[in-house]
């Protein structure tokens, strides 16, 4: 009889009497092992935990499982669950993994993000295609002839969330979609029509919940910019890609400097430059001419949105589309193989913990 596996998450499809079909479907299929099988309840050996669940995780010690035999797999970045990034959560595992998160020595052993093509990143569903096939029928996209002739000179698209840490980068939005004024931005997303009352009782309600993990909340990050306005926002996204496919540039500003998801590869997939702020490129194993890399200054945005050469342009719209040809991109980054990895993964600790 094959050892069970307790699968189980943070995220709402985990809710009881989901399937893991549906849960984790990537990571169902790439979790091949004759000695293991994944589980959705009670009673299990061995716990994988996508995001820290405490209740989940109480339950199945209380069910007698042993700490040594459990995984942890933060895909929620430390501005959104920061909890879990702090030892008393990590110490209670066996084993974590952190896609998209650069090790602190360098880029060896580096997880990638799991990156997956969705239309609204509120609602996220994945489109049936490989990213080969999404790549192969964006190639009009990049040409000088059609990224001149794109309408919105500079888009930001994110929801105007707050963050409990200060190590984080939505202070950094905040900012820019506040202070940029050139003609043509426009900032796409959730949130950022708020009125200062709505903005408060979301940053409180934020900061409680933090307390409620025992982390302290920055104050200023919380409220920093409850009264701003927002001149540039045209509201929710029905379609992210299409406005990316109208974007000559796009800021793209990662949660933190500390992870890298899916925002730089959709800027890329849609022939936008991207002018971006996270992880440096190379610590994550990306190319560093693939995106102009800023610290996130507004005259910086303004200096990169001078030159618009014909040459230059298109040296950077090839320099992209060569990557997105590249194995480095089609081989290592969608979600379908990130999960394998992860499953391989759990499967060889899993095995180490069980002589």
């Amino acid at each position: 009889m094959r050892r069970r596996v307790l699968v189980t998450g943070t995220d709402h499809n985990f809710s009881p009497g989901t399937s893991l079909e549906i849960s984790c479907p990537d990571f169902l299929r790439g979790f091949l092992s004759p000695e293991f099988e994944l589980v959705g309840k009670l009673p299990a050996e061995f716990l994988v935990s996508f995001n820290h669940h405490p209740r989940n995780y109480s339950q199945f010690l209380k069910a007698g499982g042993d700490p040594s035999k459990t995984l942890l797999i933060r895909l929620e970045p430390e501005c959104v669950y920061p909890s879990q990034y702090k030892k008393r959560v990590t110490c209670k595992y066996g084993h974590v993994l952190s896609p998209g998160r650069p090790l602190p020595h360098g880029s060896e052993n580096f997880i990638r993000w799991p990156y997956a093509y969705h239309k609204n990143p509120s609602s996220p569903t994945s489109f049936k295609t490989t990213l080969n096939e999404i790549a192969n029928q964006n190639l009009e996209l990049f040409t000088w002839q059609s990224w001149k002739d794109r309408d919105i000179a500079l888009s930001l698209i994110a929801a105007n969330k707050v963050s409990a840490i200060s190590n984080s980068n939505y202070l950094l939005r905040k900012k820019l979609a506040h202070e940029l004024k050139n003609d043509g931005f426009e900032v796409y997303g959730p949130l950022w029509g708020y009125t200062p009352l709505k903005r408060i009782r979301q940053s409180l309600i934020v900061g409680l919940i933090s307390l409620k993990q025992r982390t302290f909340p920055n104050l200023h990050t919380l409220f920093r910019y409850s009264f701003a306005k927002y001149a540039a926002s045209k509201g929710e996204v029905e379609n992210k890609h299409e406005i990316l496919k109208a974007s000559k540039y796009t800021l793209v500003i990662e949660n933190s400097n500390t992870i890298v998801t899916e925002k730089l590869f959709d800027a890329l997939l849609n022939g936008s430059i991207p002018l971006y702020v996270g992880p440096n490129l190379t610590s994550v194993g990306l190319p560093p001419d693939i995106a102009i890399e800023i610290n996130g200054m507004a005259e910086e945005v303004y200096a990169a949105l001078v030159d618009q050469s014909e040459m230059k342009i298109q040296g950077q719209l090839d320099t992209m589309l060569d990557f997105l040809s590249s194995k480095d991109f089609l081989d290592s980054w969608s979600s379908e193989i990130v999960f394998r990895e992860l499953a391989q993964k759990s499967i060889r600790y899993f095995e180490e913990s069980n002589k």
